[in-house]
């Protein structure tokens, strides 16, 4: 039997068999929660897997489903949003304190054999509704939450919120700190501190997009750049996934931009994939082509969006929605 015939026929047995169970979460709504700003998670098949890079949500949406359930053997208080999404309010200094917007877990459940829905709605404090249904209660079962980095549980996590209500010392890191941290995560990051109290120490981030909501109100939230990696990654690796597109816009041809990126990508012997050498690299192909990097930068965005492929189609999709919201009164 032919090796995709074997994988749909386990497909299939797997999506029968989670139309039988009596007890499943079935989809996870999650609107305003560290950066997801709208987000629903289907789970179709009794066994669902997040991945994904370092900074997209995953540990998110794997705490907002602990949320479902409330589990026997644990304290009440254990898997609840307040518990597990945290907020520090420091009184003294709310530059140190996280923003707070009114955010929603929507949940649909199959219980007892019924469809069943919860919701956990945020205004100034997290609380349970079961949308109009009377005497709602939250399903109960065992729930076991892991995570790949071993993240401590809510209990030392509350011990930690505990230093807002105590004095301590903040240091601002240095900006290649706060170069380090765009680069390992997606977000953006206005300003880093370290918050010390004794032998414990926080790092508090401020992003970009609390900034730009202080000066414009709500309605502002940024866009960020397609790519995971620096502006010069991406216009160079959509140069060398599609040559012959780009080749005469550049006035050269295919085989000779082709040439002239691999060498010198040898020149830097592999470094490409560092940005200090992609941003040299791209002035070196502008100098070969005598074309300024920003022409050809700006010639990549235009190509890409035409095309709407890729990660740019997700940026126009998602630029587009930003406007529009910006737009309304």
């Amino acid at each position: 039997m032919p090796l995709v015939k074997q994988l749909q026929e386990v497909w299939d047995a797997l999506r029968a068999d989670n139309s039988r169970r009596d007890h499943a979460l079935q989809s996870i709504r999650i609107r305003n929660l560290r950066g997801i700003q709208d987000l629903r998670v289907p789970f179709t098949y009794p066994v669902s897997v997040l991945a994904g890079p370092n900074g997209c949500g995953k540990s998110t949406v794997l705490f907002a489903c602990a949320c479902a359930y409330r589990d026997p053997k644990r304290k009440p208080k254990d898997l609840t949003p307040s518990s597990l999404f945290p907020n520090f309010d420091n009184r003294r200094q709310q530059e140190l304190s996280d923003s707070i917007e009114r955010t929603e877990l929507a949940f649909d459940y199959i219980h007892e054999g019924a469809n069943y829905p919860m919701d956990w709605n945020r205004g100034k404090s997290w609380n349970r509704s079961f949308r109009g249904r009377k005497g709602g209660k939250q399903p109960e079962r065992t729930v076991y939450l892991r995570t790949l980095a071993n993240l401590t549980n809510p209990s030392e996590v509350r011990g930690l919120l505990q230093l807002a209500r105590k004095e301590f010392e903040t240091e601002t890191l240095t900006p290649d700190l706060l170069i380090f941290a765009h680069r390992i995560l997606r977000r953006r990051y206005r300003n880093l501190s370290v918050i010390a109290s004794g032998d414990r120490d926080l790092l508090f981030a401020e992003t970009e997009d609390e900034q730009a909501a202080e000066r414009y109100g709500h309605h502002a939230r940024l866009v960020f750049l397609p790519g995971d990696a620096s502006p010069e990654h991406w216009v160079w690796n959509r140069l060398r996934e599609h040559p012959q597109e780009y080749a005469a816009a550049l006035g050269s041809t295919q085989p000779g931009l082709e040439r002239n990126m691999q060498e010198i990508e040898q020149l830097v012997e592999g470094g490409v994939q560092q940005t200090s050498f992609i941003k040299s690299a791209l002035n070196a192909l502008g100098d070969n082509l005598n074309r300024p990097p920003q022409d050809i930068a700006r010639l990549a965005g235009r190509t890409e969006a035409e095309k709407k492929r890729g990660d740019m189609a997700r940026f126009l999709v998602e630029f587009e929605e930003r406007i529009a919201a910006w737009r309304q009164p």
